[in-house]
């Protein structure tokens, strides 16, 4: 599978119920997450989905593009979610830089401005 190819899976578990993106990532994975700071390896990003997961529902990425290369992909996208404690829609304009290797993602840094 190309980067692009692997993006677009990561696209397609993400926007699904009950995403199985878990599955998606290295145990080796590089995460940092801007503006929050966050970041770390597996557990803190496992922590992090999982966080997202519990306080949000209706999670979606409305893709704007792709460019991908090599081991590389950037996904630009709308994001979007309910926040389940008062029906509130979130959204954010986010760049997820990401780097694939053995078809797993080793390397999410993503890059968000919420609204």
């Amino acid at each position: 599978m190309t980067a692009r190819d692997l993006a677009e899976q990561f696209i397609a578990a993400y926007n699904r119920p009950g995403s199985d993106v878990y599955a998606l990532f290295s145990p080796a994975v590089d995460w940092i997450e801007r503006p929050g700071g966050r970041r770390g390896g597996w557990p803190a990003l496992e922590a992090a989905l999982q966080a997202v997961r519990d306080e949000m529902t209706d999670l979606h990425l409305d893709v704007r593009s792709i460019t991908a290369g090599g081991d590389d992909a950037v996904i630009e996208c709308g994001w979007s979610a309910v926040r389940r404690a008062d029906g509130v829609r979130i959204t954010a304009d986010v760049l997820w830089v990401l780097s694939f290797r053995d078809g797993l993602i080793v390397k999410e840094h993503d890059y968000a401005i919420f609204h």
